[in-house]
Parts: structure tokens; C-alpha cells; sequence
């Protein structure tokens, strides 16, 4: 996704800025291991909710930290040039408020990267043990940005491949073991993680390439706020723990 992004030309440019950011709201997952490369001009300053987990940080030595919620920013109007919520919507009680917060924050011309969970039939305790309130469909996730004050530059399913081995485990779970209550994550073999990195990555270089997918585990969106000559550029990343 930050490839994607930065290779349309939404990121900043040293020779152009002094003075970036980049607003992280929860752990960092995604974005962590990108830093050093894909990221390494933006300077950063991370919300996260929990006060234990900011005093953690920060004896780490990460001073880069305030706290904050997705829909409750403490950023100021129209000061954002990209927002990065992965996974984040799924997690609140009212998205469509959270969705207009983002919009709220962004410069105008600013880009909004986004990923949910697909699908409520894929409902399944793995959602309830992350405390997930919904899965989206394509359709009514765009429906909700558009009327927050987005417009669409790409959207697709996303987890396309692994799609029918997911819905197939998850229905048969459902019906063999619907009072237990667990999550889908697990220590997989090397090998295994080599073959799915392989598939993500084909799938992920379909999506550069313009396809869309009519189906998939996930959602993937950028949206744009109504576009103006942007000025120094800030980067928001607002991501689950």
C-alpha cells in the first residue's frame, strides 16, 4: 500500500520539504518494518488510546507519541496530506463519524489509504475476539466515504486468491464449533509463509496494474479530498492494535 502510495506521487519529496510528519494511531503494524525505506523522510508522531501503552513507548525511547482516537483526532483542520487507517473502521461503534474525522484532517487534495474486513457472511469469532463491530462490503464502504466528502481513485476486494480457502474454513467453524470462541492467527511454517507472501505479492502487483477484484478477504480504498495545490506534506497513519 505505501509503495502504491508513493509511487503516485503522494509523498513528500526531500528537495521540496523541511518539516513532514506522520500521525500513527495504534501500533504501527504495518507500517514499522517500511520505515527505514519506504518512509524515511516523514518525521513521525503516533496517537495511540491506551495511557499504559504511551508510558510503555516511551520508555523504549519513542517521544514521537500523543493520545488520541480515530474519531476524535487531535489534529487540526485541514493539515494532513495523507491518512492511513488500516484496519481501523471495522474497530469503531460509529464509522461514518470516523470517516468524516478523517476528512476533517486532511488537506484538501489529500489522499486517504485505506483496508477492512470483507464480508459479514466471513463473520466469525476471529472478528469478535479483535473486537471488530462489522465487515464491509465494496459497495456500501464507498457509499459512506463518498458522502463524507471523498472521491474514489481505486477500490478492490483484496485477498482475492486466499478468498475461497478462507470462506470455506470460516463457514465449516461456524457450523462445527459455533460456542468456541478463538481468533485465526497462528505460527505457520516457513515454508507456508513463503507461499503466501508470494500470492499476496502477485495479487498486490495485479492491483498497480489497474484490476480489480470482484471478491476477497479484505477491502482496499484510496479516496481523495476535493484537490488543491498541497504545501508541505503530512502523512497520518491510524492503525488497530
Amino acid at each position: 500500500l505505501l509503495k502504491f502510495v508513493r509511487e503516485r506521487g503522494v509523498s513528500p519529496r526531500s528537495e521540496q520539504l523541511t518539516n513532514t510528519q506522520l500521525c500513527e494511531y495504534g501500533r504501527g503494524m504495518y507500517t514499522q518494518d517500511c520505515r527505514p525505506t519506504l518512509l524515511s523522510d516523514f518525521a513521525w508522531k503516533l496517537p495511540y488510546m491506551s495511557e499504559e501503552a504511551l508510558k510503555f513507548c516511551k520508555l523504549r525511547g519513542r517521544t514521537d507519541l500523543i493520545r488520541g482516537s480515530a474519531d476524535s483526532l487531535p489534529v487540526k483542520d485541514g493539515t494532513i496530506d495523507i491518512v492511513c487507517a488500516l484496519d481501523v473502521l471495522e474497530h469503531i461503534e460509529d464509522d461514518f463519524s470516523a470517516m468524516q474525522e478523517l476528512n476533517r484532517v486532511l488537506k484538501p487534495g489529500g489522499f486517504l489509504v485505506l483496508t477492512v474486513p470483507a464480508f459479514m457472511f466471513l463473520w466469525s469469532s476471529h472478528d469478535e475476539v479483535l473486537h471488530h463491530k462489522r465487515r464491509y462490503t465494496r459497495k456500501n464502504l464507498l457509499q459512506n466515504l463518498k458522502i463524507s466528502g471523498f472521491t474514489i481513485n481505486k477500490s478492490t476486494y483484496w485477498n482475492f486468491f486466499l478468498f475461497p480457502a478462507v470462506a470455506s474454513i470460516r463457514l465449516i467453524r461456524k457450523k462445527k464449533s459455533a460456542s468456541v470462541v478463538r481468533d485465526d492467527i497462528a505460527d505457520l511454517h516457513n515454508i507456508i509463509n513463503i507461499f503466501l507472501i508470494i500470492i499476496l505479492a502477485l495479487e498486490n502487483k495485479l492491483i498497480r496494474l489497474g484490476i480489480s477484484f470482484p471478491v476477497g478477504v479484505s477491502i482496499f480504498c484510496i479516496c481523495k479530498k476535493a484537490w488543491t495545490n498541497l504545501g508541505n506534506s503530512v502523512y497520518l497513519g491510524i492503525l488497530a492494535w
